[in-house]
């Protein structure tokens, strides 16, 4: 059966961005997967909250963690976080799985990202490039949550012109704003939204 790129809501978050994703797409998950990928990349991995509902939302993404080879199919769940076990930030590097075209197919494949300085986190920087890379545009939707820092500002600019939508949550429901913050910044964005309106935006753009 012949490869097909899925449309892509695409959420990326940091401190407080779990919590935020689990509220954004809370009774709108599988509307979301019947219209296309649900894909989940976080900085901080998901087990920091303890909340009964943190432990529910964290056992169904863990079964959904994206390895070497997965591919990026249609109606599916993906989620990705820097692997614990060979962080190496301190050394200006962090180690994700990103997806690249393989064979005719979008893959996720396990690359270093550099970080340098240090203390900047790339990782969404480097996905959406690399998104885009594969032929992502118009068929994509980008959803920054809440944390420290501002990675993904930098490629916001470059996802805006190839059609891609961008929502970004509202600072004030933010536990964590600067990403938000900064993303907002840059001027390149559609929407300004609480993260129980998220969901319900992205199934209008996928309309």
């Amino acid at each position: 059966m012949e490869y097909e790129r899925p449309r892509l809501a695409f959420f990326m978050g940091s401190r407080g961005g779990h919590r935020a994703f689990y509220e954004s797409v809370d009774g709108y998950l599988k509307r979301l997967k019947s219209k296309g990928s649900v894909y989940f990349l976080e900085h901080i991995p998901h087990s920091h909250d303890s909340s009964a509902l943190g432990r529910r939302f964290a056992k169904n993404l863990t079964k959904n963690h994206a390895r070497e080879g997965t591919v990026l199919e249609g109606k599916k769940l993906f989620y990705n976080c820097h692997d614990v076990t060979v962080h190496e930030l301190s050394r200006g590097e962090t180690n994700i799985y990103v997806p690249l075209k393989s064979n005719g197919n979008i893959v996720f494949s396990r690359k270093y990202v550099n970080t340098e300085p240090a203390d900047m986190r790339q990782e969404f920087n480097y996905s959406i490039r690399s998104l885009l890379d594969c032929g992502y545009g118009e068929d994509m939707v980008l959803i920054i949550l809440s944390g420290n820092g501002d990675d993904g500002s930098f490629a916001l600019g470059m996802a805006k012109e190839r059609g891609a939508k961008v929502i970004i949550q509202d600072p004030e429901t933010a536990s964590n704003p600067k990403i938000p913050e900064n993303a907002i910044e840059t001027g390149h964005y559609d929407f300004i939204l609480k993260p129980g309106e998220i969901s319900k935006k992205v199934l209008e753009l996928f309309e």
